[in-house]
């Protein structure tokens, strides 16, 4: 599908190419680099345009907690390799692509499956909403099991995303809601590797976060409240597709001021039949 979906100061490849202004991203006075073998920020060693092997692991690596006379303050994300086998792969991608695509911003192709949700007006409602798809519950099982930060992570929303060079595809600097999505991010990557960038924009600082192929990224504290995160057009080499999960915040848990709603939105979601519901208000995900 090479139809354009961009809307506002939104672009992609398509409608650059048909005479749109190309979007103007914050810009970054100083960048770090995590590590993807131990995890820790360099200043002084960019990844790779291949973005695989991206760093390699070296005595330049160390815990950063000041640049340029600023506090660097980002913690909160968690890398975890070889979350897929090939096969498992494989198998979601063939699935995926049995169902439609739908176009959006960016670049991007989209299948949601969660509630409808007015962010503005802070309203949600169950709409079309039949709960999470059944090809999730195994991989939500082994996250629940296999990552300590997981254990208690009952997601209500799934987005996959697909990315492809071709059409520029990115995803521009957001916060992602915290009204009605809770304080963890949960994606995982197909087919290639790419990096997601986070920035500060009161420090002026960016942090590169690799994202190898078939791995899960957990994002939380100062990343998920404090730093906006993208993914950046020059950073998609090839075919990527993002499988991001949300949980509900505290407002529709027990004591929240939607806990009615959230009970049944999280009773929904367990049934693990969820379709896709194209009507899905949701404006940013990986």
């Amino acid at each position: 599908m090479n139809e354009c979906k961009c809307k506002g100061i939104r672009t992609c490849l398509l409608c650059e190419r048909a005479g749109a202004v190309a979007a103007v991203w914050p810009k970054a006075e100083h960048t770090l680099y995590q590590c993807h073998r131990c995890g820790k920020l360099s200043v002084d060693a960019a990844p790779s345009r291949e973005v695989s092997p991206l760093h390699t692991c070296s005595s330049s690596c160390a815990i950063v907690t000041t640049l340029a006379g600023k506090d660097v303050d980002f913690c909160g994300t968690l890398v975890v390799k070889d979350f897929l086998t090939e096969k498992e792969e494989q198998d979601l991608v063939t699935a995926f692509d049995a169902s439609p695509w739908a176009g959006s911003q960016e670049g991007r192709r989209k299948q949601d499956y969660g509630i409808k949700v007015n962010f503005k007006q802070r309203k949600a409602q169950l709409g079309h909403f039949t709960g999470l798809p059944a090809f999730s519950k195994p991989l939500v099982d082994s996250m629940q099991l296999r990552v300590p930060e997981l254990t208690s992570f009952n997601p209500v929303e799934l987005c996959n995303l697909e990315y492809c060079p071709e059409r520029g595809s990115t995803i521009a600097p957001h916060m992602d809601d915290a009204w009605i999505w809770g304080p963890r991010l949960v994606t995982v990557t197909l087919l290639s590797s790419t990096l997601m960038t986070f920035i500060n924009q009161s420090t002026s600082m960016e942090v590169l976060i690799p994202m190898p192929r078939r791995s899960l990224l957990v994002v939380q504290g100062p990343a998920r409240y404090k730093w906006m995160h993208s993914i950046k057009r020059e950073h998609i080499m090839g075919r990527r597709i993002g499988i991001t999960w949300r949980e509900l915040s505290d407002e529709f848990l027990v004591g929240g001021s939607h806990e009615s709603m959230g009970h049944e939105i999280l009773r929904i979601a367990a049934g693990y039949e969820g379709h896709l519901t194209s009507s899905t208000d949701i404006v940013f995900t990986h």
